[in-house]
């Protein structure tokens, strides 16, 4: 159940609700991506933070899943459209102008 996405197209959940008592505060919300966002508000899907970042969410038949954030050592899962390398045929007889193809290291 994870899917990955730049922080702004998140929306911000309480794990617990706001209107059960549920505070607005980092230990209490986490973002989720709308599609997880409306199931877990519109189904029987549950979400705990067990530690801050790490996420358990439950399905409606019992079943965990188990999120967190990436390590910083962790590789890129998808670079910037200029750092990838070419398929198309015809772009390989030509030279490129940016011959730096690596990621940065930070």
């Amino acid at each position: 159940m994870t899917r990955t996405g730049p922080a702004s197209a998140c929306d911000l959940d309480h794990n617990t609700p706001h209107a059960e008592g549920g505070s607005t505060t980092p230990a209490n919300t986490a973002p989720l991506c709308p599609h997880h966002h409306s199931a877990k508000t519109e189904s029987a899907w549950n979400l705990h933070q067990t530690t801050p970042g790490h996420y358990r969410l439950t399905n409606p038949h019992g079943r965990h899943h188990h999120t967190h954030p990436p390590d910083l050592t962790d590789p890129d899962p998808d670079p910037p459209p200029q750092l990838r390398a070419s398929t198309h045929d015809d772009e390989s007889d030509h030279e490129s102008n940016n011959d730096d193809t690596d990621v940065p290291p930070f």
